[in-house]
């Protein structure tokens, strides 16, 4: 190799620093870091994992207690949603039982059509290793889009009608759609907590339900699209 002289580089950029609620940087001499051994016994791993991919790294991220306590509510909104899910897909079998789409109700295609936009947005993000508009994105689609609208419609349907209707098989069908996309999509993050939920649920064939890391992520469900 030949000695030019001249530094291979001028400046290291680095992203946002960890800083504490109060916007200091977290150092020994303060007193003011956070052990992550003592975030993991209280909070769980998972929750560590969240706070790294719900914030931007772009800026300064902030670290305390506070926030993990916030973050704890989008993480346990994110779990209802799954139970919700997985409550009424007792005794589902994807495999034989998925409703086609022409033969689906038009509020649960509606729900698949909301979810391939989500998964779109997902798989952008994470292309652009935008992970906190990951978690904001399905945070705000189990929130906005279920919780506080498709869920309290179909209820009725779900807790009702006959077991084996086709307006309930119809909500179960988007319901798996949706579980099963979701908990794909969020793994990266929450790794744990989405293979909880993985061995839980009902599975297809081509599915491997050994861990959800194993799987590939869903594409948009365009047949099912209004």
């Amino acid at each position: 190799l030949e000695y030019t002289g001249k530094k291979p580089f001028d400046t290291v950029l680095i992203h946002g620093l960890v800083r504490d609620a109060q916007g200091r940087k977290m150092s020994k001499s303060l007193g003011n870091g956070m052990d992550p051994a003592e975030i993991i016994n209280e909070f769980g791993a998972d929750m560590l994992r969240l706070w790294a991919g719900s914030a931007d790294y772009h800026a300064d991220m902030r670290c305390s207690k506070e926030i993990f306590k916030q973050l704890s509510q989008n993480y346990l909104k994110f779990r209802n949603t799954a139970k919700f899910c997985l409550d009424n897909l007792t005794g589902f079998d994807p495999e034989t039982e998925l409703v086609a789409p022409a033969r689906m109700q038009e509020l649960d295609r509606w729900a698949v059509t909301r979810l391939n936009s989500l998964i779109r947005r997902v798989f952008d993000s994470y292309d652009a290793y935008e992970f906190h508009a990951v978690s904001h994105a399905i945070n705000d689609f189990c929130v906005v889009d279920l919780s506080s609208f498709y869920f309290d419609i179909i209820k009725d349907r779900l807790y009702c009608d006959g077991e084996h209707s086709a307006s309930r098989r119809s909500a179960q069908t988007a319901l798996f759609l949706i579980l099963d996309a979701m908990t794909r999509l969020f793994a990266p993050i929450l790794a744990f907590t989405c293979d909880e939920i993985w061995l839980a649920m009902p599975h297809r064939s081509c599915d491997d339900a050994r861990n959800v890391l194993f799987n590939e992520m869903v594409l948009p469900y365009n047949g099912y699209a209004l």
